[in-house]
């Protein structure tokens, strides 16, 4: 299997203010945007990066920024997804992206 590395999702999902970090028994994408003053945690309980296809990560990743986008363009004010885990990735579907909550 070839090594996946955070580099690489994050490469793919080409959005500058995100970073993925081991968060000690899972993996957290953290958006941080300075400009517009917007920030948040989007946590995913995998122990290690393998354990997803980078098309999953990608897509987590993108839908995670989408959300927080549409939110701040709204401006409303509700809870951070933080400790949130989309069941149909642990289940390894990859798409059903167009599921809303």
């Amino acid at each position: 299997m070839k090594r996946l590395t955070t580099k690489q999702v994050l490469k793919a999902i080409g959005e500058p203010h995100l970073q993925l970090i081991d968060a000690d028994g899972c993996w957290c994408f953290i958006y941080s945007d300075k400009t517009t003053g917007v920030f948040d945690t989007y946590r995913i309980y995998a122990m290690r990066l393998t354990d997803f296809p980078l098309c999953d990560w990608v897509g987590e990743g993108r839908g995670f920024v989408a959300k927080l986008k549409k939110r701040s363009m709204s401006g409303r004010c509700s809870e951070p997804e933080d400790d949130y885990h989309r069941s149909y990735v642990a289940r390894g579907d990859s798409g059903a992206r167009g599921e809303e909550e």
